[in-house]
Protein backbone atom coordinates (compact mmCIF):
# COMPACT_ATOMS: atom_id res chain seq x y z
CA UNK A 1 0.00 0.00 0.00
CA UNK A 2 1.23 3.64 -1.05
CA UNK A 3 2.12 5.88 2.04
CA UNK A 4 0.23 9.09 1.74
CA UNK A 5 0.92 12.73 2.57
CA UNK A 6 -2.50 14.28 3.48
CA UNK A 7 -3.37 17.74 4.43
CA UNK A 8 -6.23 18.06 6.16
CA UNK A 9 -7.56 21.21 7.19
CA UNK A 10 -11.03 22.25 9.47
CA UNK A 11 -12.25 25.61 10.38
CA UNK A 12 -13.59 24.73 13.62
CA UNK A 13 -12.36 26.09 17.01
CA UNK A 14 -9.26 23.37 17.97
CA UNK A 15 -9.88 24.32 21.29
CA UNK A 16 -13.43 23.18 21.91
CA UNK A 17 -14.72 19.58 21.70
CA UNK A 18 -16.51 18.74 19.24
CA UNK A 19 -17.70 16.53 16.71
CA UNK A 20 -15.43 18.13 13.78
CA UNK A 21 -12.39 18.01 16.13
CA UNK A 22 -12.86 14.74 17.71
CA UNK A 23 -13.44 13.30 14.05
CA UNK A 24 -10.42 14.44 12.89
CA UNK A 25 -8.39 13.22 15.91
CA UNK A 26 -9.16 10.23 15.51
CA UNK A 27 -8.88 9.74 11.88
CA UNK A 28 -5.53 11.13 11.84
CA UNK A 29 -4.61 8.80 14.32
CA UNK A 30 -5.64 5.96 12.33
CA UNK A 31 -4.35 6.87 9.30
CA UNK A 32 -0.86 7.76 11.31
CA UNK A 33 -0.91 4.21 12.46
CA UNK A 34 -1.33 2.90 8.74
CA UNK A 35 2.09 5.06 8.31
CA UNK A 36 0.26 7.81 6.32
CA UNK A 37 1.87 11.22 6.96
CA UNK A 38 -1.22 13.38 7.68
CA UNK A 39 -0.47 17.20 8.66
CA UNK A 40 -3.73 19.46 10.29
CA UNK A 41 -4.12 22.84 9.07
CA UNK A 42 -6.58 24.73 11.45
CA UNK A 43 -8.04 28.15 12.65
CA UNK A 44 -5.88 28.58 16.12
CA UNK A 45 -3.07 27.76 18.18
CA UNK A 46 -3.48 23.71 19.51
CA UNK A 47 -1.28 21.44 20.99
CA UNK A 48 -4.03 18.79 20.58
CA UNK A 49 -3.39 17.89 17.57
CA UNK A 50 -0.19 16.26 16.47
CA UNK A 51 1.85 17.92 13.23
CA UNK A 52 -0.60 20.57 13.29
CA UNK A 53 -0.09 23.81 11.42
CA UNK A 54 -1.96 27.23 11.94
CA UNK A 55 -3.59 28.35 9.02
CA UNK A 56 -5.66 31.52 9.00
CA UNK A 57 -7.72 33.56 12.20
CA UNK A 58 -10.69 32.06 14.06
CA UNK A 59 -13.73 34.83 13.79
CA UNK A 60 -16.98 33.45 16.04
CA UNK A 61 -20.22 34.34 14.96
CA UNK A 62 -23.43 34.10 16.83
CA UNK A 63 -25.83 31.82 15.39
CA UNK A 64 -30.01 33.10 14.69
CA UNK A 65 -30.57 29.58 16.95
CA UNK A 66 -28.46 31.12 19.65
CA UNK A 67 -24.95 28.60 18.97
CA UNK A 68 -22.15 29.91 17.74
CA UNK A 69 -20.38 29.79 14.95
CA UNK A 70 -16.61 29.83 13.61
CA UNK A 71 -15.10 31.19 10.49
CA UNK A 72 -11.51 30.89 9.50
CA UNK A 73 -9.99 34.44 7.65
CA UNK A 74 -6.68 34.86 6.48
CA UNK A 75 -4.74 37.99 6.61
CA UNK A 76 -3.85 39.58 3.62
CA UNK A 77 -0.04 39.84 4.36
CA UNK A 78 -0.23 35.93 5.07
CA UNK A 79 0.63 33.08 1.98
CA UNK A 80 -2.50 32.17 1.04
CA UNK A 81 -3.47 28.84 2.35
CA UNK A 82 -3.75 27.20 -1.27
CA UNK A 83 -0.55 28.03 -1.75
CA UNK A 84 0.88 26.33 1.65
CA UNK A 85 -1.03 23.01 0.74
CA UNK A 86 0.25 23.18 -3.11
CA UNK A 87 3.79 23.61 -1.88
CA UNK A 88 3.44 21.08 0.37
CA UNK A 89 3.86 18.48 -1.82
CA UNK A 90 1.00 16.47 -0.53
CA UNK A 91 -0.83 13.68 -2.07
CA UNK A 92 -4.46 14.77 -1.49
CA UNK A 93 -6.50 17.21 0.80
CA UNK A 94 -9.26 16.42 3.29
CA UNK A 95 -11.32 19.25 3.62
CA UNK A 96 -13.70 19.49 6.61
CA UNK A 97 -16.45 21.49 6.54
CA UNK A 98 -16.55 22.75 2.93
CA UNK A 99 -19.61 24.88 3.10
CA UNK A 100 -17.67 27.19 5.60
CA UNK A 101 -16.58 30.33 3.56
CA UNK A 102 -13.11 31.68 2.81
CA UNK A 103 -10.64 29.40 3.24
CA UNK A 104 -12.06 26.23 2.49
CA UNK A 105 -13.91 27.60 -0.57
CA UNK A 106 -10.05 28.69 -1.57
CA UNK A 107 -8.74 25.66 -0.97
CA UNK A 108 -11.59 23.69 -3.00
CA UNK A 109 -10.43 26.40 -5.97
CA UNK A 110 -6.82 26.72 -5.85
CA UNK A 111 -5.75 23.18 -4.45
CA UNK A 112 -3.93 21.31 -7.77
CA UNK A 113 -4.30 17.90 -5.86
CA UNK A 114 -7.31 15.44 -5.38
CA UNK A 115 -9.25 16.93 -2.77
CA UNK A 116 -11.82 14.81 -0.65
CA UNK A 117 -14.80 16.64 1.62
CA UNK A 118 -16.39 15.81 4.15
CA UNK A 119 -19.51 17.83 5.59
CA UNK A 120 -20.05 17.67 9.12
CA UNK A 121 -23.53 19.14 9.28
CA UNK A 122 -27.36 17.92 9.71
CA UNK A 123 -30.03 19.30 7.51
CA UNK A 124 -33.25 19.03 7.20
CA UNK A 125 -36.29 21.77 6.17
CA UNK A 126 -35.83 23.45 10.19
CA UNK A 127 -32.08 23.23 10.40
CA UNK A 128 -30.14 26.91 10.71
CA UNK A 129 -27.80 25.27 7.96
CA UNK A 130 -30.44 26.23 5.29
CA UNK A 131 -29.22 29.81 5.43
CA UNK A 132 -26.54 28.18 3.07
CA UNK A 133 -29.05 27.33 0.24
CA UNK A 134 -27.98 30.66 -1.51
CA UNK A 135 -24.36 29.10 -1.62
CA UNK A 136 -24.96 25.88 -2.95
CA UNK A 137 -24.27 27.07 -6.82
CA UNK A 138 -20.90 28.23 -6.10
CA UNK A 139 -20.40 25.31 -3.61
CA UNK A 140 -21.05 22.90 -6.63
CA UNK A 141 -18.54 24.52 -9.22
Amino acid sequence: MKKLKIAMYFSSDPSTLGGVQESIYHLTKALSERGHDVSIFGPAETKRFPNYHRIGKLIHLPMPNGNWSSVNLWAENDKKPSIIINEGNYDICHIQEPYTPFIAWELIKNVQIPKVTTFHLSWDDDSIANILKPFLPIMRR
